[in-house]
Order: structure tokens, then sequence, then C-alpha cells
């Protein structure tokens, strides 16, 4: 299959929604409901590319080392600042090792928890195959747990894990990749798609109130939400097939993974300088903080990968 230039033009979009998580900027509040549909399409674009080759062991190893290399380069970060501030090493306890191993939770790089979310799903579909996939069935099963979970007031852990949310979206990526070879995602009007997620963007902003009266029902509503999202801008997305290659586009083939993994190293720094930062031009940087910080990981990415020192 050729590549899927509409496919990375989306992962930059994702990427860059990912640092919009975790950055401060003034608009922050208007961005922040979009950037939950973030991590979850990078869950079903992986789905999409993995239906056919579920069992291939390589894919595992590369997100294995991607995630030792990731958690040995945070922890070396951490263990720095913790010598330079409190003049101690750091060692992770006993609980934030079991957090780490049950609920994917890295606590000196807490963004990490989708890497380790990743690895079990491939891990799961690697013994289960396409057995483990009937996803119509996975689906209503997950949105299941998922409501009891939270009825029972349990932690975030849960929920984030690979069986709450990884699993679910990696298998719509391999129901939409499976519809797609069959031909019928190219019958659906690409309009229509765009049509219905302004519509689901209205209701995130401004949901029912009946939909929304008690905890529990406000987050099972806010999952199905965020799924008719994911899965109608990536329909959409899809059938863009044709798009030619451009700057976005490249960004998110070659770098979307980067800026994943390294954006809260230049995060910090920025944020220093923008305290510091007074009048007009402190505030004209703050509005482009997002951008800088991902410009910076491109920068020196492009600069240590062409050097050979970025092993994964």
């Amino acid at each position: 299959m050729n590549r899927f230039n509409a496919i990375d033009f989306y992962k930059c979009i994702c990427a860059s929604l990912v640092v919009m998580i975790h950055t401060q900027y003034p608009y922050k509040d208007y961005i922040l409901p979009i950037t939950t549909i973030a991590v979850p399409s990078f869950f079903c674009i992986s789905g999409f590319f993995a239906w056919n080759s579920l069992q291939k062991v390589d894919r595992i190893k590369r997100i294995f080392n991607l995630l030792l290399w990731t958690l040995g380069i945070y922890y070396l970060k951490t263990v720095i600042v913790t010598l330079i501030y409190s003049n101690s090493l750091y060692i992770p306890s006993i609980k934030d090792i079991v957090d780490f191993i049950l609920y994917n939770d890295v606590v000196f790089a807490n963004h990490l928890w989708y890497i380790a979310s990743y690895l079990y799903v491939l891990l799961i579909v690697f013994f289960l195959g396409k057995r483990c996939l009937n996803t119509i069935y996975l689906l209503i099963f997950s949105a299941i747990v998922h409501w009891l979970t939270f009825s029972e007031g349990l932690h975030e852990h849960f929920y984030r894990n690979a069986i709450l949310q990884g699993l679910p979206y990696f298998s719509t990526g391999c129901l939409l990749r499976f519809f797609y070879d069959k031909g019928w995602i190219l019958r659906i009007n690409g309009i229509s798609s765009i049509l219905l997620c302004a519509i689901i963007v209205v209701v995130i902003y401004s949901p029912p109130p009946i939909l929304t009266k008690t905890s529990l029902f406000s987050f099972f509503y806010h999952d199905i939400i965020r799924l008719l999202s994911v899965v109608f801008i990536f329909i959409y997305v899809i059938k863009r097939d044709s798009m030619s290659e451009n700057l976005f586009s490249k960004i998110g083939k070659d770098y979307s993974l980067y800026i994943y993994v390294f954006h809260p190293l230049p995060m910090v720094v920025v944020q220093v300088i923008i305290n510091k930062l007074d009048g007009t031009f402190g505030y004209i940087i703050s509005l482009l903080n997002p951008f800088i910080i991902i410009t910076l990981c491109i920068v020196v990415v492009k600069f240590f990968k062409n050097r050979k020192l970025i092993p994964f």
C-alpha cells in the first residue's frame, strides 16, 4: 500500500495536540476539549496499519526498545534534576514500579504511559491475533467495563490502561482498515463525515444537561463522543488518500513520534523563559509557546538523527 500522506498530515496534527495538552498558552481552555482525540487517534492509526500484520514480532521489539530508551532518558533527566535541587539520588519506589507494570504510569515521565500501553496492545494482539478483534463486541465490552470502573470510583489508571483505551481504539483502526480494504470506506461521503464532526464538536462544548447530570453519565457520554469524533475524522482522513506530500505530512511521517516523546524537555526551558518575559513580547511568545516547542523538537531531533545519535 502506498504511503498515506493524509494520515501523516493527521499524525502531525495529533502530535501538536499532545503538545498543547501539556504546555501553557492563553487560549488553552478553548483547545483542550479537542486535544482529547490525539492519543486515541494514534492508537487508531496504529491499528489501521497493523491490521494485516498483527502478529509481527519486529513491531513489538521496536516499541519495547523505544520504551526502554525513553524510560532511560527521562530517568536520567530526573536523577540529574534531583541531584541539583535536593542533592539526593532519585530511586523509584516499589509502588512506582507496580503502577508502571499494571497501569502504564511512569511517575517521572507521565506522558510515556502511551508507549507502555501500546506495547501491551501489541502483546495482546500478538498472542490472540485477529480472534481478539471481533471489534464490535470488544468495544461494547470495553464501554461496559469503563462504565462500571467509574461507577466504583476507581483511579484514572484503569481507564487509560491498554484494556480500556488502547485496545478499543486500536481495534477501531483495525476495523476501519478492514472496511477500507473492502472498499466500503471510499463510498462514504467525506463532507458528511466533516459535518458530523462539527456537530460532535458543538456537543462537546455544549453538552445537553440531561447527558451530564451525573459524573458517571458524564464520563460515559464524553467517551462515546470521543470515539465518534475519532472515527469520523479518521474516515475523512482516509478518504484523502490522494494527498501529495507536504511540509506537515513530512513532519508527521518523520517527527510525530519524536515530538510526542521529547516535547516535555524543551517545554520546561521555554516556560521558564516565558515566565521571565513581560509585556507584549512575553504575551506573543506565550501565544506561540506550543509551536516553539514543536519547532525545537524537530530541529534538535534532526540534528541528532543526522549524526545517528538517536537509536530509535
